[in-house]
């Protein structure tokens, strides 16, 4: 198997989500999408489990370090370092779904996106309004 300098990594059980973009990014950058890492890698998927930590952290150049990814990839988590930081940020309740009637009826003006708190892209998000 042909070890490559650089690669797009979009393998395992959540490759298909990734697939539209593992292509899309390699015939713009001109890097191979592979399914083992290459010497430098560019994450999209890789494990048969939602993140396998283990088998992803062999993975040891990265163009976006795990850490970050791992960060990004879960809202609660961006909210907790937004809020410590103080980064200014649209208004956010982490709640459960039973909360959201009560948010809804308090906030009546608003329009609100309901997101998962994990997830990529606009998988599964919802425009709602108070009214």
């Amino acid at each position: 198997m042909k070890k490559f300098k650089h690669g797009i990594l979009n393998e395992g059980l959540n490759s298909w989500l990734f697939e539209d973009l593992a292509k899309h990014l390699s015939n713009i950058l001109g890097v191979e999408v592979v399914d083992s890492p290459a010497e430098f890698n560019y994450v999209l998927s890789f494990g048969d489990e939602r993140w396998n930590e283990e088998k992803i952290r062999k993975c040891e150049k990265m163009f976006i370090p795990y850490e970050r990814i791992k960060n990004t990839s879960d809202k609660r988590i961006l909210a907790k370092l937004f809020s410590e930081k103080r980064i200014p940020t649209p208004k956010t309740y982490l709640c459960g779904g039973d909360q959201i009637d009560s948010i809804l009826n308090e906030e009546k003006d608003k329009e609100w996106c309901i997101k998962w708190p994990i997830g990529c892209g606009a998988l599964g998000h919802m425009i709602i309004r108070s009214s």
